[in-house]
């Protein structure tokens, strides 16, 4: 097996899906450092597919809706870390409290990556692709 063929392809890990918080801080507890959480996976997924990243454990929590939201509380205005990017470009919450991150989340990518990539994943993993830091 080539080099570059090696590098396409993660190395094995264990797959697990978690359908509540609870479940999911359960799952990080019980596997520490040896696990990642997966949500939308355009960010982490090149990363494993590069070998810039390993993991034994993939914690899957794309279908826990209680973290994809957007709500001002209190005078804050709360993201959730599973709100993707075309969640963040288009919520009225967002763009009339936090414009410039609206306007940022309208450049990352194109539609594909924007319905699917999180604002929780991109700040995970420090994306220079989706980069909410400066906004």
């Amino acid at each position: 097996m080539g080099m570059a063929y090696a590098l396409g392809i993660p190395r094995g890990f264990k797959y697990v899906r978690a359908s509540t918080i609870d479940e999911t801080l359960k799952l990080l507890n019980e596997y520490g450092g040896d696990a990642k959480l997966l949500a939308g996976g355009m960010s982490l997924m090149p990363m494993l597919k590069l070998r810039m990243t390993e993991v034994k454990y993939l914690i899957d929590i794309l279908g826990i809706n209680d973290l994809r939201y957007v709500k001002v509380e209190s005078n804050y205005l709360r993201i959730g870390a599973l709100a993707t990017h075309n969640d963040i470009a288009m919520n009225r919450l967002i763009n009339d409290n936090a414009k410039v991150l609206s306007e940022s989340a309208w450049h990352i990518a194109d539609i594909q990556v924007r319905n699917l990539g999180t604002i929780g994943g991109s700040l995970a993993h420090a994306d220079p692709a989706a980069n909410y830091y400066p906004a």
